[in-house]
């Protein structure tokens, strides 16, 4: 089971974490980050309201927590690029982050 704490700090912001968080209005959506409202929300259900798999939802954590690293600290440089590619390097460097925590042991799942 993950963990996660209420708030994550990223800068001098404070984002509240809401998980697990029901996208009532599209089931596609597993997490989402909101600048405005200092929120990342980060659902443990997949598209057939069966349960994620930890490292997806880890990931998806990491995913939402990179959007609002890159809105604070690089003034919103990859948001500006084309959706595609914005996604796919936010995407990629989730993974990566899944990956290291996952392997290196981290408290982040029991």
């Amino acid at each position: 089971m993950v963990k996660f704490p209420e708030y994550v700090s990223v800068g001098c912001h404070k984002y509240k974490v809401s998980y697990p968080h029901s996208f009532r209005e599209v089931t596609r959506i597993f997490g989402q980050c909101d600048n405005c409202l200092h929120e990342i929300r980060v659902s443990e259900m997949d598209q057939g309201g069966g349960r994620r798999p930890d490292s997806a939802i880890l990931g998806t954590f990491f995913h939402e927590m990179l959007h609002a690293i890159d809105s604070i600290y690089m003034n919103g440089k990859v948001a500006d690029l084309p959706d595609a590619d914005k996604e796919m390097i936010i995407s990629q460097f989730a993974e990566g982050l899944t990956q290291a925590f996952l392997n290196g042991h981290f408290p982040v799942v029991e």
